[in-house]
């Protein structure tokens, strides 16, 4: 019987090449050189975060004012069907150790094809009833 020499190389399938530098030929290759991975409009990794805060129910700030502006928004398929809804732009709280003021404005709703503005710059303060 004859000896029979078993070779294991490693191998990849056609259509896959191991990474490496993608430059243009005439280009040197220089220490931190861009390295492109996949292609456009493709993700190579997926990444997500949260974050998560407790805070003492005693620093909460206390609402004190809030501005707002009032939008109806209809249903695209029927007009008929809409809801009117509060949008805030800017809220105004007291914090309740320190009694420093905080202040927080947010952009504005701006009208589109189902969305028609009812009211603008309405104010609510904590004396006023909800």
């Amino acid at each position: 019987m004859s000896n029979v020499e078993n070779l294991v190389r490693p191998f990849l399938p056609g259509g896959v090449f191991p990474a490496g530098r993608t430059t243009k030929p005439e280009e040197k290759i220089v220490e931190d050189t861009v390295m492109e991975w996949g292609n456009s409009g493709s993700s190579v990794f997926q990444l997500s975060a949260s974050n998560q805060n407790d805070v003492e129910a005693e620093s909460n700030p206390k609402e004190e004012r809030r501005k707002f502006d009032v939008a109806r928004i209809k249903n695209k398929d029927d007009a008929n069907q809409y809801v009117d809804v509060e949008v805030m732009t800017e809220y105004q709280g007291r914090n309740q150790i320190d009694k420093k003021r905080t202040r927080i404005g947010f952009s504005r709703i701006q009208p589109a094809d189902n969305i028609e503005i009812i009211k603008r710059d309405q104010v609510r303060t904590t004396k006023d009833p909800a």
